[in-house]
């Protein structure tokens, strides 16, 4: 059974970091400004990673249509992450539809996400034009039953709460 999660877990973040690449925006500015929107917070991150930077990806649905995006800033194809510090990081969170990746907005819902991966990064910035490997994450999934409801753009879930949170 335990073999069937890690599959699973396999699969998603493989799906994350597929949307990951794709949720980045275009040259025209993404989501880069200002708006009303609600964070994500992740407590209990091991004292390790402080210093280290996070970004999240998720979706709501299992059809991926309503996308959602945790980080401080994303322009012209570069996803600004947030530090982590005193082992926690509050993630700034945006959202896009499958129908326009381009268009991402602060997001102020209030949703059951069936997916939603942290990943911890040793850099701030995403480099678009490489492939760069998460240092750790963090899944809560509805398949681990760890979903992640937001009220109001916000939510907060403790890293000991996640499904698979080290390599």
């Amino acid at each position: 059974m335990k073999n069937i999660f890690k599959i699973v877990g396999i699969i998603t973040l493989a799906a994350l970091i597929g949307f990951s690449m794709a949720a980045c925006g275009d040259d025209s500015g993404g989501g880069s400004g200002g708006g009303s929107g609600g964070t994500f917070t992740l407590t209990g991150i091991p004292s390790k990673y402080n210093g280290k930077y996070a970004e999240l990806e998720g979706y709501k649905d299992e059809a991926q249509t309503f996308c959602l995006v945790g980080c401080q800033d994303i322009k012209n194809y570069i996803v600004t992450r947030v530090p982590i510090s005193n082992g926690r990081v509050s993630l700034p969170m945006w959202y896009y539809t499958d129908d326009n990746i381009y268009n991402i907005k602060r997001y102020s819902g209030n949703d059951t996400c069936h997916v939603i991966g942290v990943d911890i990064y040793d850099s701030r910035t995403s480099n678009p034009y490489a492939y760069e490997e998460e240092i750790a994450f963090a899944l809560f999934s509805s398949i681990t039953n760890s979903k992640v409801t937001f009220s109001n753009g916000s939510a907060t879930k403790s890293w000991n709460d996640s499904y698979w949170s080290e390599f």
